[in-house]
This record gives C-alpha cells, sequence and structure tokens, in this order.
C-alpha cells in the first residue's frame, strides 16, 4: 500500500486524455487516510527509545534525552514520509506532511510526556483525550 493519500482525480503534472473515457483515481477512504496519515515508523523508534530511557533512572539526564528523541521523532516525520513515498505519483501534499508530524506529536504525548519531562505543562487528561479525537478527526481532513 503506497503510503500517498489518494484525493481522487487525475495526478497533478499530468494532462487529461482526450475524449469521454478520461479515469480518474478513486479517493482514499477514511481509514485508509487514518493509516497513512499515522508515523508507526518514528511512533515505534520513540515509544522504543523512551522505554530504554526511562530505565536510566537520574531524572535530570532522563528528561533531557526524553525530549531530544522527540525533538529527532519531530524531525524525522516529514523526512521519513519523503523517503516512503519516493516512487509514489504524485507524491504527499504539504497537508499530508503536517497532519502526519501532528500526527507524530499527539502519538508522543498519548504515549510519554516529553513535554512534561522538561516542565511544560500539559495535562494527563488532554493526552489521553487527544489521541482518539485526532485520530478520528484526521481521515477526515
Amino acid at each position: 500500500m503506497a503510503r500517498t493519500i489518494s484525493y481522487g482525480g487525475r495526478p497533478r503534472g499530468t494532462l487529461a486524455p482526450a475524449g469521454p473515457t478520461a479515469e480518474t483515481a478513486a479517493p482514499d477512504e477514511w481509514r485508509d487516510k487514518v493509516v497513512k496519515l499515522i508515523p508507526a515508523e518514528v511512533v515505534a523508534f520513540y515509544v522504543a527509545t523512551s522505554a530504554i530511557i526511562a530505565t536510566i533512572g537520574r531524572p535530570d539526564e532522563t528528561k533531557w534525552w526524553l525530549f531530544g528523541m522527540f525533538v529527532i521523532g519531530l524531525i524525522c516525520t516529514p523526512l521519513y514520509l519523503r523517503r516512503a513515498t519516493r516512487n509514489d505519483n504524485p507524491g504527499p501534499r504539504p497537508k499530508q506532511y503536517v497532519i502526519t508530524t501532528v500526527a507524530f506529536v499527539v502519538w508522543a504525548l498519548a504515549t510519554s510526556a516529553p513535554l512534561v519531562a522538561i516542565g511544560l505543562p500539559v495535562s494527563p487528561v488532554l493526552s489521553a483525550v487527544i489521541l482518539p479525537v485526532f485520530t478520528l478527526v484526521s481521515g477526515v481532513l
């Protein structure tokens, strides 16, 4: 399955064929969009490294390592999407890069507390509620 979301129509940058038999690509359904918007590989990296970091035991080091892995995941999410879709024609729209990066932030907040670790006030209730809400809404965007 390609990682690029299909919004229907013909690929960008292509000319419409002559005549009434022009075929268009079918748009992805809601569940397909949701799956394509979750940066599963980057989230897996973050969850694995944050679990390892949690075993360090020294809070002053743990919080900065956790935040550092969060920043690395934040930077790598659009880069990974670009790499994973390099053979898709057309490639992802800019909107998909933004939503996928926001999805990483949402998943990181739901699975651990990288921002709380460095002292930013993030509600644990908000972190728990935002994941299912974002997942529900992201397929519509």
